[in-house]
């Protein structure tokens, strides 16, 4: 492989942009892939080889100012073969307004595998977060929202093109990701309570459920399975993606009390 990216997304801000990504690098050098990464654990793909000159990309979200734990645990048994210096490293932070101080943690995170990354961005998106704190963001903002993004991404991946795909430098990925303000504060007192949002219990469908399976299959861990024609979430602990509640067709996946009546989101409407 000489330029793979790799990404995750729960309401499909970040597969958006990756995509995004991957149709403008594939017309610069046709020997690019993206790579899902649920699909890649489901299917114990952690090792690839990487052309020494190529480039190798992380697009994901932010989860409380930090790292989805999905995110996390690949990354602990990535193998790539073949980096070089000469390869180019670069992630691709979305977010909800900022990214706090995610993308220092995710380089970290690489730098301990002996990856090291070497550009980084961040693109702000529509936020999906509406459980313990409702985020969400309007629904007549999102599509102003969107174009803003896609303004940001026509920056973005000229950025990385230049920087990462044709090695140049004239451009700075520094200069294009917004950490807020207070990152450090922020990612310091929040992302330890990501933990707690990220229990299961509190997950059901009401009566509205239709038994489709739609929650399932979208789930980026398989931890939710069918029983008499209702999901149930068999693990105590999930990455919080809340994919399962975003896509249900019918609004039925609730977390306790607090989604009830409250806007869902994923970006395919809106595009």
């Amino acid at each position: 492989m000489k330029n793979v990216i790799f990404w995750f997304s729960g309401s499909g801000n970040s597969k958006y942009v990756a995509t995004r990504i991957f149709e403008e690098v594939s017309k610069v050098d046709e020997d690019t892939v993206i790579l899902y990464i649920a699909d890649l654990i489901r299917e114990g793909k952690m090792k690839f080889d990487i052309e020494h000159n190529g480039s190798v990309g992380f697009v994901f979200p932010t989860y409380f100012w930090g790292v989805p734990q999905i995110v996390r645990d690949f990354v602990s048994n990535l193998e790539l073969e073949g980096i070089t210096q000469e390869t180019a490293i670069y992630q691709v932070l979305t977010c909800g307004g900022s990214t706090g101080m995610a993308d220092k943690s995710f380089s970290k995170l690489l730098s301990a595998r002996g990856y090291h990354v070497r550009e980084t961005f961040s693109v702000s998106m529509p936020d999906n977060y509406c459980i313990l704190l409702d985020l969400m963001t309007p629904k007549e903002q999102i599509v102003p929202l969107l174009e803003e993004a896609g303004i940001k991404l026509d920056k973005v991946i000229p950025a990385i093109i230049s920087r990462c795909v044709k090695k140049k430098n004239n451009i700075s990925g520094e200069l294009l990701i917004d950490r807020g303000v207070h990152p450090k504060l922020k990612s310091r007192l929040l992302y330890p309570l990501y933990k707690y949002g990220r229990r299961t219990s509190p997950f059901y469908a009401d009566d509205k459920c239709i038994g489709c399976g739609k929650c399932v299959k979208v789930c980026p861990m398989d931890i939710i399975t069918m029983s008499e024609d209702r999901p149930q979430w068999k693990k105590g602990r999930c990455t919080q993606c809340l994919a399962c509640l975003h896509h249900c067709p019918v609004e039925s996946v609730q977390y306790g009390r607090k989604t009830q009546g409250r806007l869902r989101y994923v970006i395919d409407p809106y595009l």
